[in-house]
């Protein structure tokens, strides 16, 4: 017995030395031959392959390590290297091997700089390996798709498993070329781990790193995906959970599109922190996110600004189904704005909404689209919106000019891809509605009366007694109304009102005209006053008795002028003081015709005593001049 132990013990020494030998030899033989194996790996790949050392032993199975190993980069998107790993090591199990199971006890990647640039020609990712040369050959024939993709039977290789995959001090550097400035997004420290892991075995996985935040990893992912040979092909399963917490505020400036939107003036501080899930499949998935910027202080374009400590939030839950997106629910919240929404965008190429959007109080129903031609046709329903909220929440520190529920129906066409090209050819119909309105720091029957008074006639003429009388009217500052409602066209730039009726308690407004796109107003109208207002401004102006229209009430035309929150109301002088005068001169004419009937009346009477008869050509006269006071 001991003999045939000492034999297995000598053949056993044996054996190491020649594997000792023959690894020291493979290793010789792998870096002898180096020039031969890049050459492979450049075939392979379609990039200029370097590396500094590699090497073979059998200490805990088969393991096969090199060093700086590095990947050029496609000479179209530059120089310098697209992968460079410091050390890289596979380590895999020899005994199952020899039974068709590959097992990996680790593979391992240190120090590790992957570099992707994206230009208008695309990614630098995309010609690794080569492209596919087009062929004329015919596809083959295939058996129905079960879904599955299972290895043949004929295969030698029965499973394959990874007991530990990890990447250590990472580095992804991903270069925007395709703007100006181009833009640059680096994430480092990235750590990523995954133990047993297989064909038929979803892909567990940790991963880490540091993007947007201060020196310790700020962002985690963790998670599984897979399994990808045991799946339908298009339903990979996914199932991860993601935050970003914190990201600095002032690092905002470094993502692509953001350094022109916010101020470079302005500083920015706090942080901001990002939560979610990633479910259902990697081609259909569904995000569920919460977004937290409570604490951040940012400006951004067109002088807005949000401080550290007003609330700031998103959350939504939507759904990928092919090239649709289904929103369950979104909401977005900004100190006293909050905005929730739901409803589908088909086709994201060229996208056409169906949303349901509840802000301010109210109701907005959009259909249509906006696509990458720059072809828009939308269709706008609101109702019940407050826009006393709407301008408070807007407006910031601007006045408030037009508090009132706005109920509103527009289609509108046009074609470009920013507003400013959109703006000249934009057309549109619609109809709007503001019932309980006010509007703030506008009296418009204070303004209008008040511009009266440079009318020769009326100067001075209107007392304070008609605001003791009209409190509500004259004493608030402001114009109070029950509803104002019209028909608009959009076309050349502007806004053309084809009508709009105004009703308040103690007077009325009907006109027409036009609101530019930038808010520029250019209105003609007609203030009419109530019965009573009417007759109370005639006792204090005689005068206006000559602006009496048609029903008897008096009218005085108007002009609204200026843009938010400068708007001004004032009469159209000229055309008030051409109704007065005609009236004046036709009262100056009546009393010059009386005047002279009267002396011949006198006259008649003295001849009466004189004569017994009146002269026919004098009652001729008196005839025609009573016909002239009629």
């Amino acid at each position: 017995m001991r003999k045939w132990v000492g034999a297995i013990a000598v053949v056993a020494v044996i054996l190491a030395v020649v594997v000792a030998v023959a690894m020291s030899n493979l290793d010789s033989w792998l870096n002898d031959n180096k020039a031969w194996i890049v050459e492979q790996i450049e075939a392979a790949v379609e990039r200029p392959v370097d590396f500094d050392s590699v090497g073979v032993s059998f200490s805990r199975g088969l393991a096969v390590t090199v060093g700086g190993f590095r990947i050029g980069e496609d000479e179209a998107f530059g120089d310098g290297d697209f992968l460079n790993v410091g050390a890289a090591e596979l380590r895999v199990a020899l005994w199952p091997a020899l039974f068709g199971d590959i097992v990996v006890n680790k593979i391992s990647f240190r120090d590790v700089s992957l570099v992707v640039i994206q230009t208008e020609g695309g990614l630098s990712t995309d010609s690794v390996g080569g492209t596919s040369e087009p062929t004329d050959e015919p596809v083959a024939t295939r058996e129905p798709d079960t879904g599955l993709n299972e290895q043949p039977e004929s295969s030698p290789v029965n499973s394959f498993n990874v007991a530990l995959a990890e990447i250590r001090s990472g580095r992804l550097q991903f270069i925007d070329r395709s703007v100006s400035p181009p833009a640059e997004v680096v994430v480092e420290q990235l750590e990523f781990e995954t133990r047993n892991f297989g064909l038929t075995k979803p892909l567990d996985f940790q991963f880490s790193g540091e993007w947007l935040g201060e020196e310790d990893a700020n962002v985690r992912i963790v998670g599984s995906v897979g399994p990808f040979a045991a799946t339908p092909r298009d339903q990979t399963p996914v199932d991860l959970t993601f935050s970003l917490n914190p990201i600095v505020v002032e690092q905002l400036r470094s993502l692509p599109g953001m350094a022109d939107a916010i101020d470079p003036n302005f500083p920015l501080d706090g942080t901001m922190k990002v939560s979610g899930t990633l479910s259902g499949s990697v081609e259909n998935p569904q995000v569920a996110l919460s977004f937290d910027g409570t604490d951040a202080l940012v400006t951004y374009a067109e002088d807005g600004r949000k401080d550290r400590g007003v609330p700031l939030g998103l959350d939504f839950d939507v759904a990928m189904k092919g090239q649709d997106i289904e929103i369950s629910s979104a909401e977005f919240r900004l100190e006293g704005v909050k905005l929730r929404a739901s409803g589908t965008v088909q086709n994201v190429d060229d996208p056409f909404v169906d949303l349901l959007v509840e802000v301010f109080g109210g109701q907005v129903e959009i259909d249509g689209g906006w696509n990458q031609d720059g072809v828009l046709d939308l269709t706008a329903n609101i109702d019940g919106l407050e826009l006393g909220e709407m301008a408070s929440a807007l407006a910031q520190e601007a006045a408030m000019v037009l508090d009132g529920q706005l109920s509103m129906a527009l289609t509108v066409t046009g074609n470009g891809t920013t507003w400013e090209e959109i703006k000249p050819g934009l057309e549109g119909l619609g109809t709007a509605k503001i019932e309980g309105g006010v509007l703030h720091d506008i009296n418009l029957v204070e303004e209008v009366l008040g511009g009266l008074t440079g009318i020769p006639g009326l100067s001075g003429q209107l007392s304070s007694k008609l605001a003791d009388k009209y409190p509500t009217l004259f004493s608030t500052g402001d114009t109070h109304f029950k509803s104002m409602q019209g028909k608009v066209e959009v076309r050349e730039g502007r806004v053309q009102i084809l009508g709009v009726e105004f009703d308040a308690k103690d007077f009325g407004m009907n006109g027409w005209g036009s609101v530019s796109l930038d808010g520029e107003f250019d209105l003609n109208t007609r203030l009419v006053f109530a019965e009573r207002l009417s007759e109370d401004l005639i006792d204090e102006a005689k005068l206006l008795s000559y602006l009496r229209g048609e029903t008897g009430l008096v009218e005085l035309p108007i002009a609204i002028t200026g843009a938010f929150p400068e708007i001004s109301a004032r009469p159209d002088t000229g055309a008030i003081a051409k109704k007065l005068g005609g009236g004046a001169t036709r009262d100056r004419v009546k009393r010059s015709l009386s005047k002279f009937v009267k002396k011949i009346k006198k006259k008649k009477k003295k001849k009466k005593k004189k004569k017994s008869g009146i002269p026919a050509s004098a009652d001729d006269g008196r005839d025609l001049l009573e016909n002239l006071l009629r």
